[in-house]
């Protein structure tokens, strides 16, 4: 028999597209499946959707919980997961219904320690899933991992759901409760305990844009990408690595930027910004003087950093 699957998901205020989401998961062609359903106090229809298919597909399993955020409901679906195999999928996007199968297959051939797929925004789910086919995919150590951070592939790594993991990652690893943008405070966490990743150049997961989702709107609490990078750094240096210390220090002064870009189309965070502008000038001295930093960043570190004082 094949391994089993956990696959989480957690569940606030979706009750438009979670049947959906839920349809696309028991519509995989690889079957041996534990379907965690993670109800984190959602108010609306979600709960009692949730139990209904409980009731239909013995290979789902719901949790009722009180709203404790999205890091607490994946986090409370790990803790219960079974599998040797764990994925997640929001339940407001749909899955290919060879996504697991496909993700599974180059997990086993390459001997990696998480798959990932390419991924598409939609505004709806499309009606007709095309066959992928045998599509390109190509096998990554930690090191180039953790160097793609910071290149055209950096979302896809970043993210949660478009993955299949070894059970291992997660047996001391967690989400950080109460945190927007989750994902960018354990990604570095994650790629420290694997030897090699595969990536598939198939489209497997659809990734549904929508008003009102936590990625949609703008507040504090979205600055915690910000704390996130600082972690991330913290980390890095702790390990000794000095080039991933700058890279991730050159991603920092730029995000920093589009945050005063929003605060300023906001009319607010007056003090915050003040802090911030700090902030880009320790970033500006440390990291023009860094030998691993190409001339024509520095260019442009120069540049930005100019244009910030006037927002």
């Amino acid at each position: 028999m094949k391994a089993l699957v956990s696959v989480i998901v957690p569940i606030y205020r979706v009750e438009l597209y979670i049947e959906e989401c839920i349809d696309s998961i028991l519509n995989q062609t690889y079957s041996n499946l534990e379907i965690i359903l993670v109800d984190d106090g959602s108010d609306d229809r979600c709960p009692s959707i949730c139990d209904a298919y409980q009731k239909k597909d013995s290979r789902i399993h719901v949790i009722h919980k009180e709203n404790g955020g999205l890091s607490d409901a994946r986090n409370v679906g790990i803790d219960v997961a079974k599998g040797d195999y764990i994925c997640f999928i929001d339940s407001d996007d749909a899955v290919h219904p060879c996504f697991i199968q496909t993700l599974y297959d180059d997990l086993i051939s390459t001997n990696s320690d998480i798959a990932i797929c390419h991924y598409e925004k939609v505004d709806r789910i499309p009606d007709m899933i095309e066959f992928q086919g045998k599509l390109n995919r190509n096998v990554y150590t930690q090191t180039e991992l953790l160097n793609s951070l910071y290149g055209p592939e950096t979302l896809s790594i970043i993210v949660a759901w478009n993955k299949l993991y070894r059970r291992h990652i997660w047996e001391q690893l967690r989400y950080p409760v109460g945190k927007v943008h989750e994902d960018e405070f354990v990604i570095h966490y994650i790629l420290d305990q694997v030897n090699q990743v595969v990536i598939n150049a198939g489209t497997y997961y659809y990734y549904r844009q929508r008003e009102g989702s936590i990625t949609s709107c703008y507040n504090e609490k979205r600055l915690h990408a910000l704390e996130a990078l600082e972690n991330r750094i913290q980390f890095y240096q702790t390990i000794a690595n000095e080039t991933l210390v700058h890279q991730t220090m050159y991603q920092y002064f730029f995000m920093i930027i589009r945050h005063m870009k929003q605060m300023r189309k906001q009319k607010q965070f007056t003090d915050l910004k003040k802090e911030l502008r700090k902030k880009l000038g320790y970033l500006w001295k440390s990291l023009i003087i860094c030998k691993d930093i190409p001339f024509l960043k520095k260019i442009k570190l120069s540049l930005y950093g100019m244009k910030s004082k006037m927002l």
